[in-house]
């Protein structure tokens, strides 16, 4: 038997065959922290209660708190039923650079899309303006290939 990576916590890395209603209720309560910081977040009436509405740091903050809720919600997972221990030193070279290769290029596509689009995640500009401020409206973009079907 090969190297086995622990994605997971050494104590999880073990075989299961039965339904398991505590590693259920386990993942349950780490896919509310994962919504809480993705839906709560969001709410203008949260905002208001902890003084970010209209605030600079307002997606910052969002960019800061949903990589931790995500690393949290794979992190602490546990198998129901039915899982074994992912062995690394099973998968071909090539396979590996492929992936790799692919989920390189996504990852960084994504980050540069989020950066260019204006006031998401890491592309905001509000800092810039003084408080309250409002940006008009984007122009509508109508050119190809938007305008199709109109």
């Amino acid at each position: 038997m090969g190297v086995i990576i622990p994605i997971l916590p050494l104590y999880q890395l073990t075989t299961t065959t039965a339904f398991n209603a505590s590693n259920a209720l386990n993942n349950i309560l780490i896919f509310l922290v994962w919504w809480g910081s993705h839906s709560i977040l969001a709410r203008s009436s949260f905002k208001r209660l902890v003084g970010l509405e209209h605030h600079p740091l307002d997606r910052p903050l969002f960019a800061i708190v949903a990589p931790f809720a995500w690393f949290i919600s794979f992190h602490f997972w546990k198998p129901v039923s039915n899982c074994e221990a992912w062995d690394i030193t099973n998968v071909s070279i090539p396979v590996l650079l492929v992936s790799g290769t692919v989920f390189t290029l996504g990852t960084f596509q994504v980050l540069a899309l989020l950066y260019m689009l204006p006031d998401h995640v890491f592309g905001t500009q509000k800092h810039k303006y003084p408080p309250g401020h409002q940006l008009p409206p984007p122009k509508l973009i109508t050119d190809f290939p938007y305008s199709i079907g109109t």
